[in-house]
């Protein structure tokens, strides 16, 4: 969720290089500090696998026991969203589609908006950046300093556990899957907490930053190392996909060969159940030498792990590897793709979208990886500070995008078809965060201010400031509830540990 790479450059040389050092061994030393989780943020922090469970696919070419391959590869068609069509919010993007776009919610309308009030908050004791999950009459919240479970109405304390986490669960069949800052997964009973079973997708040792995607019997999960981005040492980015049930590692992709490093997935999945496809965002190579994995959207077997497909949308992006080493332009993706549908070329269309911190939205099709639009935003830059941070957002008509141009931001929608502008709208801050959509309703952080809008023309509905925190976290909806968290303690952000539940009162 946090700047690939040297969040801390306008505090010069001498004083990034000490956050960034402290960061490094934050980040090995499983440390359960709100520090730890901002510098795996701020550093890129995604730690990759390399273990023997399971089957293995290496390298620039890919799936299970083979390596990435370079082409594009076999198209599919089938349905596009892999919605839920639950009003609960069970995963980071609502479904499977990463649309976060609660299409069944009907409580919350354009028209009783700006009647949310808070009902109740809550100090989670560090920064909440993961999705707030709603389900039935409970929100299950996590952070660095441990995962809780509240009721909904009251929030009322029912349970904590102690996984360190600043990525977003998910929920499946009274299980809450974690991946928490050591890039284990961590398998919870959501009625009280217990741990049921703890995994690590391999053995090079991840951060963390990826959140966990239940696909069927298997939980998919990105792997990625922001202190070895950023200071050096072997990291190959992956796909892993464990058992639900018992955490046994059922295979793992590696998106570059063993000479190589980098090409994290420091974002989250996507899938696609009808066509038995996972869509992966990947970062930069972690140094030299460069491979055609970085910076790319891939398409992988759910069974298998074997890549269908892949198209790098930046070339030659070595940022990484060292001080001193850093010389491609970490122009990575840290956004999750999201699937949905649209009309091009006068043909309903499956697409595969999600914008990059080189300030382009690209949008794919999906079942070959060829691209359909490309539209530029404005600039990018290394820290997310200029360009497109973690945000891609479907609103069931237009794709919606957030750039930052430092210190504030500017809210697009493009059509889904053709990537044109519909709308564009200033922002009163950065957006570090995700946004989310339900019913013609828009949220989007932005400084410390939860922004609601109207999904139709951008038109700000309502301001809510935060309690002093930057809301860089992601926003769930449901049943008329909004709950969202802040907190961010690098860049520009404001610090913050408070939990936020919100719900319309017309």
């Amino acid at each position: 969720m946090a700047p690939n790479h040297n969040p801390f450059g306008m505090f010069g040389t001498f004083a990034r290089c000490l956050v960034l050092f402290s960061a490094a061994l934050l980040a090995v030393g499983c440390s359960d500090s709100d520090d730890e989780s901002d510098t795996a943020m701020a550093a890129h922090s995604k730690s990759a696998s390399g273990s023997d469970a399971g089957s293995k696919s290496e390298g620039g070419d890919g799936g299970s026991g083979q390596e990435a391959s370079a082409s594009t590869g076999s198209s599919s068609t089938g349905n596009s969203q892999g919605a839920s069509g639950d009003a609960e919010w069970t995963m980071i993007g609502y479904d499977l589609a990463s649309s976060y776009f609660n299409r069944a919610e009907t409580v919350l309308t354009k028209d009783n908006a700006a009647s949310l009030e808070e009902i109740w908050s809550a100090d989670m004791g560090s920064s909440v950046y993961g999705a707030p999950l709603q389900v039935g009459d409970r929100i299950f919240a996590s952070s660095a300093a441990g995962v809780r479970a509240f009721e909904a109405d009251t929030g009322t304390e029912l349970w904590a556990a102690s996984p360190s986490s600043t990525a977003s669960m998910a929920y499946a069949d009274g299980t809450l899957y974690v991946n928490d800052t050591q890039g284990q997964i961590v398998a919870l009973n959501a009625e009280d907490g217990s741990v049921l079973w703890t995994q690590a997708p391999d053995g090079q040792g991840a951060d963390g930053s990826s959140s966990p995607l239940v696909v069927d019997d298997l939980v998919v999960i990105g792997g990625s190392s922001g202190g070895r981005e950023l200071f050096g040492g072997a990291f190959r980015g992956y796909l892993a996909a464990l058992d639900r049930n018992s955490g046994e590692v059922s295979w793992v992709t590696y998106t570059v060969p063993m000479d190589a490093k980098g090409a994290a997935i420091w974002s989250s999945p996507s899938a696609d159940m009808a066509t038995g496809r996972i869509y992966g965002s990947t970062g930069n190579n972690y140094g030299h030498p460069a491979t055609d994995t970085s910076d790319a959207l891939i398409a992988f077997d759910v069974e298998s792990g074997e890549i269908i497909w892949k198209n790098q949308r930046e070339e030659n992006d070595t940022f990484g590897g060292g001080i001193g080493m850093r010389d491609g332009p970490d122009f990575d993706f840290g956004a999750n793709p999201v699937l949905y549908e649209a009309m091009v070329d006068g043909t309903m269309t499956e697409l595969v979208s999600a914008g990059a911190k080189s300030g382009t939205a690209h949008a794919l099709r999906r079942d070959d990886g060829s691209e359909v639009w490309s539209r530029n935003l404005g600039a990018g830059s290394t820290n997310g500070t200029v360009g497109i941070f973690v945000n891609s957002t479907w609103s069931g008509k237009h794709m919606l995008f957030a750039h930052n141009e430092d210190p504030d931001g500017t809210l697009f929608a493009l059509d889904g078809g053709t990537g044109d502008i519909v709308w564009e709208k200033p922002l009163p801050g950065a957006v570090w965060g995700r946004m989310s959509v339900a019913n013609g309703v828009g949220f989007v952080g932005a400084g410390t201010t939860l922004v609601v809008f109207d999904v139709e023309t951008g038109d700000i509905l309502k301001e809510i400031p935060s309690s002093g925190g930057t809301v860089a976290g992601t926003i769930s909806i449901a049943n008329g509830r909004v709950a969202y968290g802040e907190g961010l303690t690098w860049q520009s952000g404001q610090p913050g540990t408070t939990l936020h539940v919100l719900q319309v009162t017309q």
